[in-house]
């Protein structure tokens, strides 16, 4: 019993020393990231000066464009379903819903379709403006 006391008061001691460690320097400590809004990330920095969140992201976000590429060349100047893109690029459906969703914000690709049965989306380059 006493020595469970004793392990518990030595774990005890030691998070409380690293709450204070991190009071003398907080800087060091939080993300260095900034949100879309323009605000500061109040995420406790894992790696490379970001939280685990903006780290993630930082390392993902090169491969995101690449797929983003594939399926713009993808669909070209054809009409195509969710299932057609996802089989000629070999991504999943996630990753191809994403690629879509930020090709349709970009006006990069048009969504045709209601989503109904018998009438699916269909993908396709915006028309020319003349």
């Amino acid at each position: 019993m006493t020595d469970t006391l004793e392990r518990i008061a030595v774990a005890l001691e030691a998070i409380a020393e690293s709450m204070n460690k991190e009071a003398a320097d907080p800087a060091e400590n939080w993300c260095t990231a900034t949100t879309q809004e323009g605000r500061r990330c109040v995420g406790l920095a894992a790696k490379d000066g970001l939280c685990r969140t903006h780290w993630r992201l930082a390392r993902t976000r090169p491969m995101t464009d690449a797929m983003i590429e594939l399926v713009f060349q993808i669909i070209g100047g054809r009409t195509l379903r969710v299932d057609e893109i996802e089989l000629e690029s070999g991504m999943s459906r996630p990753a191809v819903n994403l690629a879509l969703k930020e090709l349709i914000a970009a006006g990069s690709t048009v969504r045709l379709g209601s989503g109904k049965p018998g009438d699916p989306f269909r993908y396709t380059a915006p028309p020319a403006d003349e």
